[in-house]
């Protein structure tokens, strides 16, 4: 009987994790749908406004060849479901990109993404005086400041500070950031009708330019993004690599790239650790460092012989989760695909 079970395992196991052979790749690359930049989520949890706004920003084009070219505002495409200024990040990929496909998103020079705003910003500007601006820590202490201020006894009768006093906060808002071009009373407002933190750098960061100046998707009617699960593998529910493989493609192969929620430190282990896709690592979402990528192609390497899938990622220069990557550890590391259908 032991043995029945040894030969059943070894077998159901190569069935998980066979290699992905040349005649089940395909070549297919949707470089031209998206534009190509380094992008730096800079330590908050928001590759899913990455994923949404790249989403979004193909199916205009798709759809409207003068929308092509466009680089479309992540934190315009967060707006519904804010996150910065709070302790928890994570949101819904398709909630964020059905509400931008049927209210539209604005430019990204509208509503830029200030990247530099963590621990990494901070040490670069004071180890390399690089005059980095850590922009949403910087907005945050401001707004803190401001209502401490608020709340002295000199100003408890008042809703503002003395004239003075605000024009100091004004101008500091001002010379944080160059990309923060707001409108004549902008930041005022921010700063007196914000309840909260979150609230003032919503209303700093998504200015009136990108408010007025939204693009309207011309596919959103009856355009949906769907969000499929993969269950951890196993022979009883077909979720094999070969599986996953198969639902990839036949997107890809219909003309669209599509989001991968992956485990990060699992396709990590896979690339720098030498660690085998064959090791059947158990993807545990709870501690595998979830995240978000978008999958723009798939090719098969004749230099390497192997299945690759080309990866954007959000997380700056240099990183080992971008560009062509194997196909074999990239969906050994995948546990959910987002599109639009």
């Amino acid at each position: 009987m032991n043995y029945l079970y040894l030969i059943l395992s070894l077998f159901f196991t190569q069935i998980l994790f066979a290699e992905i052979k040349k005649e089940q790749c395909f070549n297919v690359d949707h470089t031209n749908n998206i534009i190509i930049r380094e992008r730096d989520q800079d330590g908050h949890n928001v590759c899913w406004g990455f994923l949404a706004a790249a989403l979004i920003e193909e199916e205009n084009c798709l759809y409207s060849p003068r929308l092509c070219g466009q680089s479309l505002s992540v934190f315009d495409s967060m707006r519904n479901d804010w996150p910065l200024g709070k302790k928890n990040e994570l949101r819904d990929v398709e909630y964020a990109i059905t509400f931008g496909l049927a209210n539209g998103i604005c430019l990204e020079s509208d509503a830029p993404f200030a990247e530099g705003s963590g621990l990494f910003c901070q040490a670069k500007e004071l180890l390399e005086n690089r005059g980095v601006k850590c922009l949403t820590s910087k907005l945050e202490s401001i707004f803190h400041e401001y209502k401490l201020k608020l709340n002295t006894k000199e100003c408890e009768s008042s809703l503002v500070l003395p004239v003075r006093d605000m024009i100091d906060y004004l101008n500091t808002i001002a010379n944080i950031s160059d990309l923060v071009i707001l409108e004549e009373g902008e930041s005022t407002l921010a700063l007196i009708n914000a309840k909260d933190k979150s609230e003032f750098l919503k209303n700093i960061l998504i200015p009136n330019r990108c408010q007025n100046n939204r693009i309207i998707s011309p596919a959103r009617n009856g355009r949906l993004a769907t969000t499929e699960m993969f269950v951890n593998p196993s022979p009883l529910h077909s979720t094999s690599v070969t599986y996953k493989l198969k639902k990839i493609k036949s997107i890809l192969t219909n003309g669209r790239s599509l989001g991968l929620g992956i485990c990060s430190k699992n396709l990590k282990q896979f690339i720098n650790e030498g660690v085998s896709v064959h090791s059947n690592i158990p993807l545990d979402k709870k501690k595998c460092g979830n995240h978000g990528i978008l999958a723009q192609g798939m090719r098969w390497n004749t230099i390497n012989n192997r299945c690759e899938i080309k990866i954007i990622n959000s997380w700056g220069e240099d990183t080992e989760i971008n560009g062509w990557i194997s196909a074999e550890e990239v969906i050994s590391s995948s546990y959910m695909q987002i599109y639009i259908q």
